[in-house]
């Protein structure tokens, strides 16, 4: 197995990472994951981000893609964004499901 995570052409070792898992999971209404602010996700800009462009003309849409990723599950999971007014909900796809991260 790895040790090491290789992401725009920088390495980060999982050790140091926090490994969410499906215990991690909050189930009310939603499955929800809380995740504390310090240095628990992975900054993973893709093209457009890099260039400051926005995915949609708008900047609003149901499924945007966020520079984060999350540690879940031994893979690392693109976290999206559905916005449509000043604020916004965070995902990730987990098992066909819409884990939300709070």
């Amino acid at each position: 197995m790895k040790k090491y995570l290789i992401i725009d052409n920088k390495k980060i070792n999982k050790s140091d990472l926090k490994h969410f898992s499906e215990s991690d999971l909050v189930i009310n209404t939603y499955k929800q994951i809380y995740i504390p602010l310090n240095n628990n996700l992975v900054e993973n800009p893709l093209w457009w981000h890099k260039i400051n462009l926005s995915q949609t003309a708008s900047g609003y849409g149901k499924k945007l893609t966020t520079t984060k990723m999350i540690y879940f599950e031994n893979k690392l999971r693109r976290i999206y964004c559905t916005i449509y007014s000043n604020s916004g909900t965070n995902w990730f796809f987990y098992k066909g499901e819409e884990i939300i991260v709070n």
